[in-house]
């Protein structure tokens, strides 16, 4: 008897054995987009696959839907973000979420429109508001930052000393450094910071306020690897994405996260 196996397992399959043979192999499964993403995700914008479902967050629900529409499917594999930005050079990975913004070399690779923009804001206690309107508000404070992040309009404040960084490993201690009052404020990505209050029941969203005013921001989009002829795709993910955002199924991607 002839045994037949499920298409997602014979996907799952293929794209393990792939990634088995090395990295410079693993975008040659065809009509498969290889996106990457870091192990640890970076939610809202990239979930990582769980309990043999894909990736979700808005980044990678953004491509799903637009490759459904061209007959493509996406497939994640998962790296240290330096690394990636090398396969992607070479052409082992298709696709990235960045800004170009955040890389030294964006010519190296080609971008798709952004797809929404990443900003940075100011988070505080609604019992101890912060009137913020430029980087000078927060002089004489302590402001909680990401550890290995960099705050370019924020640290010539630092460097001064008039501004007192706090850092923390990650978004979720920020919050919680400053819901206990060891801070005056967090500088937070505002999407991982609602998307942080609104799942960790251990902070009330009830008792953080966000700033008006951004300390920074930076186009978000997807960055393609150079080798692999994308031009033409992002063409049509670029006419896409437009219909998405007019039509509202990009602000419905988007709602699922906020």
């Amino acid at each position: 008897m002839k045994s037949t196996i499920p298409k997602s397992r014979c996907l799952a399959l293929s794209l393990l054995l792939l990634c088995l043979l090395g990295p410079a192999r693993a975008h040659a499964l065809e009509g498969t987009i290889l996106l990457g993403g870091p192990h640890e995700g970076w939610p809202p914008f990239f979930i990582p696959a769980a309990d043999g479902e894909p990736a979700t967050g808005i980044m990678p629900d953004v491509l799903r839907a637009v490759a459904n529409r061209l007959d493509l499917k996406v497939a994640e594999v998962y790296y240290p973000d330096k690394r990636a930005m090398l396969y992607l050079a070479d052409g082992s990975l298709d696709s990235w979420p960045k800004s170009e913004k955040w890389v030294d070399d964006p010519q190296r690779y080609l971008w798709t429109d952004p797809v929404v923009v990443s900003t940075d804001v100011v988070v505080y206690r609604k019992q101890s508001p912060i009137p913020f309107q430029s980087p000078e508000d927060l002089i004489g404070r302590n402001i909680c930052v990401v550890l290995g992040y960099s705050y370019p309009t924020l640290e010539p404040l630092f460097d001064q000393g008039l501004i007192r960084p706090w850092k923390a490993p990650s978004t979720k201690l920020m919050l919680k450094m400053l819901g206990r009052g060891h801070v005056d404020g967090a500088v937070c990505n505002r999407f991982v910071a609602q998307w942080i209050l609104r799942e960790d029941e251990g902070l009330n969203p009830e008792d953080f306020a966000f700033a008006e005013t951004a300390v920074d921001s930076a186009p978000y989009r997807f960055a393609f690897t150079r080798a692999g002829n994308w031009e033409g795709f992002i063409e049509r993910f670029n006419r896409e994405l437009k219909a998405m955002r007019e039509d509202g199924r990009l602000e419905a991607i988007l709602k699922r996260y906020q």
